[in-house]
């Protein structure tokens, strides 16, 4: 399994606001399936940091059912 990071595409909402241009991450099976998505940070150290986060705490993460 493996984190995917990239910089989303620019997508033009009105002729003068754009949306995406943010760093996203997905966590993907050694086949190149989707399993999570994250996104909408500002940079790429945000990111980043939220995958190291994510390494450290995932063993221990509790499931919760609403």
């Amino acid at each position: 399994m493996y984190f995917e990071v990239f910089l989303a595409d620019l997508v033009r909402l009105t002729s003068t606001r754009f949306s995406g241009g943010d760093w996203c991450w997905r966590f993907c099976t050694a086949q190149g399936v989707v399993v999570a998505y994250g996104g909408g940070y500002r940079n790429e150290a945000e990111c980043m940091s939220a995958i190291q986060t994510i390494q450290r705490a995932a063993g221990s993460a509790l499931v919760k059912h609403r």
